[in-house]
């Protein structure tokens, strides 16, 4: 589920720049509280055990302060009451930015980035996986083969916009 369409120079744009680089994590919350009233009506969505924001690298986060994706996993949380759990799931790599990289470099870029920390947190458990923003899917594909090798039940995929 992505609940909005991401334009270059459009108003989605400017909000997900001032969610990332504008030091404005509420505006992730906000966001976040608005995607879990979506999610509420989808049957597909029903019964998640636990939230994990797509990681940034300790590096990036530590210069942006916070990561957006878990910003936006914490407001679906405290609509849905689903804990967020952050730290099984690691980015083991500090990547370029995607920004300008085509589909395959992004693909490229993302492989074996990820890392599972906890297999037992998340065995068996229906897993919501949250993004800011889905470009080419690599990023979350990344995620999503990791998190399926550690035996999950189900892997939902919420993200607050997806760009063309």
């Amino acid at each position: 589920m992505a609940m909005l369409h991401f334009k270059k120079g459009g108003r989605v744009q400017n909000i997900i720049h001032h969610l990332k680089y504008g030091n404005n994590s509420g505006i992730g919350i906000k966001l976040g509280m608005m995607m879990a009233e979506r999610l509420q009506t989808a049957a597909a969505f029903e019964h998640i055990d636990l939230i994990i924001p797509v990681p940034l690298h300790k590096k990036r986060e530590r210069i942006r302060g916070y990561n957006q994706s878990k910003s936006i996993a914490e407001g679906i949380a405290a609509v849905l009451g689903v804990p967020v759990i952050h730290t099984a799931l690691i980015r083991k790599m500090d990547t370029e930015s995607q920004t300008n990289k085509n589909r395959f470099g992004r693909y490229e870029n993302m492989k074996d980035v990820f890392k599972i920390m906890d297999e037992c947190a998340l065995r068996g458990k229906h897993v919501l996986l949250v993004d800011d923003v889905i470009t080419t899917g690599a990023t979350i594909e990344s995620c999503a083969n990791e998190l399926n090798k550690c035996g999950i039940k189900k892997l939902s995929i919420a993200a607050a916009a997806l760009a063309d």
